[in-house]
């Protein structure tokens, strides 16, 4: 993958097919341009020389270890074209950077398809390859690699070198390789790194540790001197938690969970203010998952009950006042697991209904009014498990979807503090560990994935409006369950977090809003004939496109985030121009 400068979009090539597809992304979606050029492969290596507006490309294998390859191609936006010259031996697993003031392609190491490592600097400036034959890092493959423009240094950090992944940061100056003897990222493979030409630091991210090919989710910057991790915290990965918006304080509230089968159950406590996630608490409830939480409005306490860790099944209640967790209760609903339960705003009660002990599925409803729990029904739904359930205020009632227990369910009731009532039978089809949220200011009811027995995972999004159920969307998040869902009404929108799909991921579905902008195009620097590229942040409902403007005249074409703009020769050695933009939603 490289950027292309020029035309301000990203350009990725994957195997795919007999022959490679080759991508582009222009900062709001991706388009697939070409599926001729280079074979199928993996393991290559890419740049963009800026110099001659070309992507260059080399090396790779496709066939792992028996078709390593030695071939260099060039994308000039259109098309693919072969460079047929003298070339460095075939490899994969090697890495390349364009140093722009010497305007130059470099490529240090990888590896034959005898899993041989190199430790060989080559350069290419468009015509020809060259070796630089200097001393520098041992040999290795799977390294990350990036050229900083305001030192003018290819940086150089980690990688594979034989049974061991290196912790190593190395700096090319164009004559020599320099050691530096900072202490950093933990070793590592296969990260990801890119050079920031804005804050002027090279940026890695994840790779392969040590103990063997777990990922790693860690953020590190080099600014030429040290490195520094950045403090991106967020929750861990996990399934089966439990989330409410607290809406006095403005923030989406997570507790606990597993991170996977086997795996510990978790008892954190995290907070989203509708731009980040911050931990709140490591103490209060003992570590559980499959618990359920409400937020309760009228006394501004977010109520837990039940889960289960292990073998051992909960029915004690907590309270999280945004500072505290306080246990309240330790008698009323009998020891359950995968129970449902939603705030009654009108009469000022958590209404909490089924849920599992055991192999038994459960059919009664309770009601807690801050002090006690009371039994209120055990007739209604069938029982089950895995089931949601939100307070829809349109209705004035409790709504409850899906589960499972003799069967699958696709049923809709609604509890009006006396009574069950059916409301529907059709609509999102059978599911359990699904997640629901009611959109306050839409009056609609979210619902979003969860699976059937027979391991069908959903990714499909369906409303209900009080009159029935009608599918939102099929685009967005990946089929999961497990994941937990709530309605920010400060920001106007449902936040979905993580569940089984593999990644803490962080997902909004809602109302659109405004664009604003939150960074300005700051003044670009680069060499003559090369490009500066100018970008603007913004926030608003995706996708966003961009009308940039020099002075009062719009640029036509340019509608991303991200403006090249080509300059000039000398006389002078560099020049900086600057632009404005203001982004548009679409």
């Amino acid at each position: 993958m490289a950027f292309d400068a020029a035309r301000a979009k990203i350009v990725l090539f994957a195997g795919g097919g007999p022959y490679g597809e080759t991508w582009e992304w222009d900062g709001g979606s991706w388009t697939r341009v070409a599926t001729t050029g280079p074979l199928a492969r993996s393991g290559h290596a890419m740049a963009y020389d800026e110099s001659r507006n070309r992507v260059v490309l080399f090396g790779g294998a496709n066939g792992f270890p028996s078709a390593a390859r030695a071939d260099t191609w060039e994308w000039d936006g259109t098309s693919w074209y072969p460079v047929r010259i003298a070339a460095p031996p075939r490899r994969l697993n090697h890495t390349m950077a364009y140093d722009a003031a010497r305007r130059r392609v470099v490529l240090f190491g990888g590896q034959d398809e005898m899993a041989s490592l190199f430790d060989d600097t080559w350069e290419f400036d468009g015509h020809a390859w060259t070796r630089d034959v200097v001393p520098g890092p041992s040999p290795r493959a799977r390294h990350a690699m990036a050229y900083d423009a305001a030192r003018q240094r290819v940086v150089l950090f980690g990688g594979f070198a034989g049974g061991v992944s290196e912790p190593d940061t190395w700096e090319w100056d164009g004559a020599a390789w320099n050691r530096e003897l900072a202490t950093g990222p933990p070793r590592r493979e296969m990260a990801a790194m890119v050079y920031d030409s804005v804050r002027a630091r090279t940026v890695i991210f994840g790779g392969a540790g040590m103990n063997g090919p777990l990922p790693l989710g860690d953020t590190w910057e080099w600014d030429g001197v040290e490195w520094r991790q950045r403090d991106d915290r967020h929750p861990q990965l996990r399934l089966h938690a439990a989330m409410a918006f607290d809406s006095t304080r403005g923030r989406v509230v997570l507790f606990g969970g597993t991170s996977g089968a086997g795996d510990p159950v978790l008892g954190d406590t995290w907070e989203w203010d509708g731009t980040e996630w911050s931990l709140a608490a490591t103490d209060g409830p003992a570590p559980r998952e499959q618990h359920t939480v409400a937020f309760d409005s009228s006394r501004d306490r977010t109520v837990l009950f039940g889960g289960r860790s292990g073998s051992t099944i909960f029915r004690d209640t907590w309270e999280w006042d945004g500072h505290h967790w306080i246990q309240t209760a330790s008698i009323g609903p009998s020891p359950r697991s995968n129970a449902a339960s939603a705030f009654d705003q009108a009469r000022a009660r958590v209404v909490l209904f089924g849920g599992q002990l055991g192999s038994t599925s459960l059919r009664d409803t309770w009601e807690w009014d801050g002090a006690d729990w009371t039994l209120v029904a055990q007739d209604g739904p069938s029982a089950r498990y895995g089931h949601a359930m939100v307070y829809d205020a349109a209705l004035a009632a409790t709504v409850v979807f899906g589960g499972t227990g003799n069967a699958d369910l696709q049923d809709t009731w609604s509890w009006d503090g006396v009574t069950w009532t059916p409301l529907a039978n059709t609509g999102p089809s059978v599911r359990y560990f699904h997640a629901m949220s009611y959109d306050s200011t839409r009056q609609r009811i979210v619902v979003f994935g969860g699976r059937n027995s027979v391991g069908w995972y959903r990714a499909d999004t369906w409303e209900w409006d009080g009159l029935g159920w009608a599918q939102a969307g099929t685009t967005g998040p990946h089929a999961r369950i497990g994941h937990s869902t709530a309605y920010d009404s400060v920001h106007q929108q449902t936040v979905m977090f993580s569940g089984s799909w593999g990644a803490p991921d962080t997902w909004i579905w809602g109302t659109r809003t405004a664009p604003t902008i939150t960074a300005q195009p700051a003044a670009a620097r680069g060499c003559p004939g090369g490009t500066a590229v100018f970008f603007v942040r913004a926030t608003g409902a995706e996708p966003l496109t961009f009308q940039w403007r020099r002075g009062a005249a719009d640029i036509p074409v340019r509608h991303s985030p991200l403006l090249p703009s080509r300059i000039s020769p000398p006389p002078t050695p560099a020049s900086t121009t600057s632009s404005s933009a203001t982004p548009v939603a679409a």
